[in-house]
C-alpha cells in the first residue's frame, strides 16, 4: 500500500493554483462587448460566493453574445472552485461532492474545444479538471487519467505558448514525478504500464517560463521549490525571499508568501 501511494504522487490537484492565476479579474478579457458586459455580472455574484447563482449567470450569458463558448471555461473554473478545498482549512467535502463537481468542471472544459479545438484555455482546463478528478479517484481510474494532465497542458502551450497556467501544470507534473525512486517508476509501469518520466531541471524551465510571464507568487514559490528539490538552496532561498516583496494581486497569495516563509526559516 506505502508504495502505491508513492507511486501514485503523481496525482495532485492544480484547481487552487489555477484558481489563484484566474483570481485577478479584468472586465476587458475578452473579444467583445458583449462578453465582457455579461462577464461583469457574474463577478458581481461571484464577491458573495453565490456560485450556483454564477454559473447560471454565465451559462446564459453564453447564449447572448458571439464567441459565447469563450464562457464556458468560466463555467468549469467555478465547478472546479466548488469542488476544491485545498486552500480553505475551514471547509471540509466528501470525494463524492467533489467528484460530481470535478467531473462537471471537464464536462464544460470539453464543450469550449467541441465549439473552438484551437482554444488553448479550454485544453488548459481540461487538464485541470483531470488533475482534480485524479485526486479524488480510485487507483485504477488514477492509473488511467494522470497522464491526461500532462497532455492537455501540452496542446494548451501548443494553441497558446504564453499561457502561464498550463506551463506551471508541466513543471508541476515534472517536478512531483522527478521525485518518485527509480523503483517507483518500475513499479508504476509495471502496474500501471505507463512508467512516468520526469526532469527537475524541466520542472525549473517551466517554473521559469511561467514567472517570465506572469511574476505571481504561485509560480515563484514552485521554482523555489524545484530549486531545492535540485540540490540548489541558495538559488531556492532568493525566490522565496523576492516572493515577499511581491504586491497581493491574487487569492491565495498570502499563503504562498507564508508557506515560503517557513521554507527561509528551515534552510537559512
Amino acid at each position: 500500500m506505502r508504495l502505491l501511494r508513492f507511486a501514485l504522487l503523481i496525482v495532485w490537484v492544480f484547481v487552487a493554483a489555477r484558481v489563484a492565476a484566474q483570481d485577478s479579474i479584468r472586465t476587458d478579457k475578452y473579444p467583445n462587448d458583449c462578453l465582457n458586459e455579461e462577464y461583469s455580472k457574474s463577478l458581481v455574484l461571484k464577491e458573495t460566493q453565490k456560485y450556483f447563482e454564477e454559473i447560471d449567470q454565465l451559462i446564459e450569458s453564453s447564449k447572448k453574445c458571439d464567441q459565447g463558448y469563450l464562457l464556458y471555461t468560466e463555467v468549469s473554473l467555478k465547478y472546479l472552485e466548488l469542488g476544491d478545498n485545498t486552500y480553505n482549512r475551514e471547509q471540509r467535502g466528501d470525494s463524492r461532492d467533489k467528484s460530481y463537481y470535478f467531473e462537471k468542471g471537464l464536462e464544460w472544459a470539453r464543450k469550449s474545444i467541441q465549439a473552438d479545438s484551437t482554444y488553448d484555455i479550454g485544453y488548459e482546463m481540461i487538464s485541470t479538471s483531470y488533475a482534480a478528478i485524479v485526486s479524488v479517484s480510485g487507483l485504477r481510474k488514477q492509473s488511467h487519467l494522470a497522464d491526461s494532465v500532462r497532455i492537455y497542458a501540452e496542446k494548451a502551450l501548443h494553441y497558446g505558448p504564453e499561457n502561464d497556467r498550463a506551463i506551471h501544470i508541466l513543471g508541476r507534473w515534472h517536478y512531483e514525478v522527478s521525485k518518485l525512486s527509480w523503483f517507483t517508476k518500475f513499479m508504476a509501469g509495471l502496474l500501471f504500464g505507463n512508467k512516468p518520466d520526469g526532469d527537475i531541471n524541466k520542472a525549473i524551465d517551466y517554473f521559469k517560463m511561467s514567472v517570465d510571464l506572469d511574476d505571481f507568487p504561485v509560480h515563484r514559490y514552485w521554482l523555489g521549490k524545484a530549486y531545492l528539490e535540485a540540490g540548489k538552496k541558495d538559488k531556492a532561498i532568493k525566490e522565496f525571499e523576492y516572493l515577499q516583496t511581491l504586491p497581493y494581486a491574487q487569492k491565495n497569495d498570502e499563503y504562498f508568501k507564508e508557506e515560503a516563509r517557513k521554507l527561509i526559516k528551515k534552510y537559512s
